[in-house]
């Protein structure tokens, strides 16, 4: 009996735990509307069913009634409310929606409550659904272009009649990693007229339109900024759009399911709708073109999409998404390959995302689903793209293996030239008097490239030999076989100082000399005396160790060569790596910019 009272007593407690968990749960659900209808079914009144919108942000329910739907006729509706777990109507009684706006208020068991507006806006009459269709995406925000978020949507009026915008919904389904977010899905409704046959266009407030010259020489009856939209457009790249008529989805960009290439769909591309290819409520890659995301990228925004040849079957993107840091193939559409230089560390077996301008892409006489089609790389790899007129073409991929780049005390044993040429510049704080070399050649060891020095130099490099190190002051990307760690010879054309940095502005041709991968030669501190002024240390590799003192935008500050402060001037994606008051090991080339001495990071494997 003492034995049955202990265990009944453990149950207790047990499922006592059990209640007292799942009420836990309860009391950080707020509670929500998360579906609002006029159904027929449950209003006599009705012809039809009415959908809703809903913004949970601002906590607003926009619905269309139609104008036939009278005054009387309004003043008695039931509506079907889905509403989140634990969650209930404080007054589930019809109402009158003659008024504007009808409230509906909810609770839940911890007396959480919120108050739901519903706006009642007239149903528009007589638009086709199919009228309007998504037509192009842009997302540039990995690019760190002063942390601008770089993205558009164009919504294109295929009809043949004038469609007034405010009868469509935009609405943004969020997700993060992989988690279905819907209460911080965000809806709202357009507002204008698009034009038949128009395009409109509207952008991230913080997109940067001096850059991209396609949004910036739009009329403003073609485009409008989501500053006044919540921030819709400022997307994750996770997040799928929907396009509504009167609450019901007619048009889907993205998809949906939070998996394969679901994940970042929308991240670093330029998307355009194929011509003809009409609006749905599912998505389906193979109706898009999908391009890489630049800063240049051509776009025809604000006009409708052209119509490509039948015959075409190019591959347009290829990419390892799936990865931290996204692996992109290099696509020749002359010699029909796909160059992929993939580190050591990183599997061979796959879920490529892929896109062409074709009809779809074949995997062993399978079509290829972005993020899902498991493909093993260690052997030849061949991907066949069918055309809308029944043609093909077979594309190979050329795998390269790359290791990680490594760091090492040994210095290089040969004269680059680069003191001489250092030689020639001004040693002076402020000089912005270009210099010009006649018949000049460097040679190093490529220790950085893709440096975002500036936004007239987003391509900078540094090659270093055993006496010195040369910055590149430079916009063109560098060829793909030279790799970090690479022995180069470049021609020096131009040069100027700047803030005490000697900078090389104007190159002739660059060379790879040899095969060889050198590791990369770096000094530790003292790096810089200032009451010496030994600017030596310029393009130099250096070693920082140690704790992360503050931490900005694209700028983290640490202490070296003593009560020295150094920034580190990073891209975007080191931010969470460099966070205030953690401790790392760094590797990087110094440059300056004003008073201020940088280790320039921009690669994943420069901090260990």
């Amino acid at each position: 009996m003492r034995l049955s009272v202990k265990i009944l007593g453990v149950c207790m407690l047990f499922l006592l735990g059990l209640f007292y968990s799942c009420d836990s749960v309860l009391d950080n659900t707020a509670p929500e509307i998360l579906s609002f209808e006029l159904r027929q079914n449950e209003n006599a009144v009705l012809s039809n069913n009415y959908i809703a919108t809903i913004d949970q942000d601002r906590k607003v329910i926009e619905i269309a009634l139609p104008k036939t739907l009278d005054g009387n006729d309004r003043k008695n509706l039931t509506a079907h409310i889905v509403l989140s777990p634990g969650a209930s109507l404080i007054d589930n009684n019809p109402k009158n929606f003659t008024l504007n706006p009808v409230v509906y208020s909810i609770t839940n068991a911890k007396g959480q409550n919120k108050t739901y507006l519903v706006n009642v806006i007239e149903k528009h009459e007589n638009i086709d659904p199919k009228s309007l269709i998504f037509s192009e995406y842009f997302a540039n925000a990995v690019v760190p272009l002063k942390g601008d978020n770089n993205q558009y949507i164009e919504i294109t009026n295929v009809s043949n009649n004038e469609v007034p915008l405010d009868a469509f919904h935009l609405k943004r389904i969020v997700w993060e990693n992989g988690v279905r977010r819907s209460d911080k899905d965000i809806s709202i409704r357009l507002t204008g007229n698009i034009d038949a046959k128009g395009s409109f266009v509207i952008y991230s407030r913080r997109l940067n339109t001096n850059t991209y010259s396609s949004i910036s020489n739009l009329s403003s009856s073609k485009k409008q900024s989501d500053i006044i939209h919540n921030d819709i457009i400022s997307a994750s790249g996770q997040d799928c759009f929907q396009l509504l008529l009167d609450g019901r989805v007619v048009d889907v960009i993205g998809p949906n399911d939070g998996q394969g290439n679901g994940l970042n769909w929308g991240v670093a591309k330029l998307m355009s709708r194929k011509y003809g290819k009409e609006p749905s409520t599912v998505w389906n890659e193979y109706d898009w073109i999908t391009k890489r995301a630049s800063v240049d990228a051509t776009s025809n925004a604000g006009s409708p999409n052209v119509k490509s040849k039948d015959g075409d079957k190019k591959i347009t993107y290829f990419a390892f998404e799936n990865l931290e840091e996204p692996l992109y193939g290099e696509i020749n559409n002359t010699s029909h390959t796909i160059s992929l230089s993939i580190p050591e560390e990183v599997s061979l077996t796959q879920y490529p995302t892929v896109s062409t301008d074709g009809s779809i892409v074949l995997y062993n006489g399978e079509p290829v689903v972005s993020g899902q089609t498991y493909v093993d790389f260690s052997n030849p790899v061949y991907f066949t793209v069918l055309a809308e007129d029944g043609s093909s073409q077979n594309y190979e991929t050329i795998i390269k293996i790359i290791r990680p780049t490594r760091y090492t005390q040994v210095n290089y044993d040969f004269d680059g030239n680069i003191t001489t040429v250092l030689s020639r510049f001004p040693n002076i704080t402020q000089n912005n008097t270009e210099i010009s070399f006649t018949d000049t050649y460097v040679e190093g060891i490529l220790t950085a490239k893709d440096i975002y020095f500036h936004a007239d130099a987003q391509q900078s490099f540094v090659i270093q030999d055993k006496n010195a190190g040369l910055f590149f002051f430079n916009n063109t990307k560098l060829d793909s076989s030279l790799t970090i760690g690479s022995k180069v010879r470049v021609k020096v054309l131009k040069g100027k100082v700047y803030y005490d940095m000697p900078e090389v502005t104007g190159i002739g041709e660059i060379e790879k000399i040899g095969d060889e991968v050198y590791e990369i030669y770096y000094e530790t501190e003292p790096f810089y005396d200032p009451n010496v002024k030994d600017l030596s240390c310029m393009a130099k590799t250096y070693k920082y160790e140690g704790g992360i003192e503050s931490a900005a935008d694209n700028y983290v500050v640490g202490t070296f060569s003593a009560s020295k402060g150094l920034y580190f001037h990073t891209t975007s994606e080191f931010r969470s790596v460099l966070k205030e008051g953690k401790h790392v090991e760094a590797y990087g080339p110094m440059t300056i910019s004003f008073d201020q001495f940088r280790m320039e990071i921009n690669r994943k494997d420069q901090i260990k």
